[in-house]
């Protein structure tokens, strides 16, 4: 069954760090989703997807079977699935194609899950939330219900290493969603340099300075209004290296916004309703614009 049969109902995989780090992206993807139609299946029971560099540096068979395990749950739901972490989407389509294409993989990993009742079968799609809403939602549904628009924002897209690397359409529907809700589109010279967070893992000032420094450079030097992306972790890694930077007498004060958020704001929810009062970096000049464009 397609997605576009099943666009009432889809399977989230929220991943570890929207619940636990931006509940605001959550808050803001439940908004926006009730108001679109789309009703969210939760994933009781899954894990961490598991992370793409650690994980899958540190045991591939594991992180191939906790994948598989994840993937699992919604097979045996008749669910597809969909995920805003661009690290989320990364491991988990990347297990998907390699239990399809390879028996002996599939296999090895249900040879682990038939122990505690589970089966991965492939017949779940998984979808990263932009096709979800370009593909699926559809630009037209979209600009039906939008309340309030962003009335020409200057908007830096962070599209994250794993979306230009793995799925370039993403990037120009990416782009069709920003514009759909009155954004100005901000491109800078760093735009495909990555934010910094597998270096951090291993070289914190090198990620700090020589990757999110540089970006933030680049992007103010643009005059660009806010950094929007999807990813939670490149959103964790900006506002960070932002308090971090503030210190070393360097002070950005760059809005970091998933676009959910913006997106929750255009049909009519109020910042308090998604928590937009809990980012690290504030956000309210940019969220007064938008409520002033009512």
């Amino acid at each position: 069954m397609s997605i576009q049969q099943k666009c009432k109902t889809i399977m989230m995989f929220w991943g570890c760090m929207i619940p636990t780090v931006e509940p605001y992206v959550e808050k803001a993807t439940r908004y926006s989703l009730e108001k679109l139609d789309v009703k969210i299946i939760e994933m009781y029971e899954a894990t961490c997807c598991p992370d793409p560099e650690i994980s899958r540096t540190m045991g591939i068979d594991l992180w191939r079977t906790l994948a598989g395990r994840n993937i699992s749950i919604a097979n045996m739901s008749k669910n597809n699935i969909c995920t805003i972490c661009n690290g989320c989407f990364d491991t988990l389509t990347k297990v998907d194609s390699e239990l399809r294409e390879d028996p002996r993989l599939s296999e090895n990993v249900n040879n682990v899950l038939k122990r505690y009742g589970m089966e991965y079968d492939g017949s779940s799609r998984i979808y990263h939330m932009i096709e979800l809403l370009h593909d699926t939602v559809g630009v037209d549904k979209l600009k039906s219900v939008i309340d309030r628009d962003l009335s020409g924002l200057k908007c830096a897209p962070q599209y994250g290493c794993r979306i230009l690397r793995e799925k370039s359409d993403l990037k120009v529907k990416f782009d069709r969603l920003i514009t759909l809700i009155g954004g100005e589109i901000i491109h800078t010279k760093t735009e495909r340099l990555c934010c910094g967070v597998p270096a951090m893992y291993s070289n914190p000032d090198f990620a700090l300075h020589q990757r999110a420094e540089v970006k933030l450079e680049d992007i103010r030097e643009a005059g660009a209004d806010c950094i929007v992306l999807f990813c939670p972790a490149c959103a964790e890694r900006f506002e960070r290296a932002e308090m971090a930077l503030t210190t070393e007498d360097n002070e950005f004060n760059i809005s970091v916004l998933n676009y959910l958020e913006l997106l929750a704001l255009c049909l009519g929810a109020l910042p308090e309703e998604i928590g937009t009062h809990l980012h690290r970096v504030p956000v309210d000049q940019v969220v007064g614009r938008i409520l002033k464009a009512k």
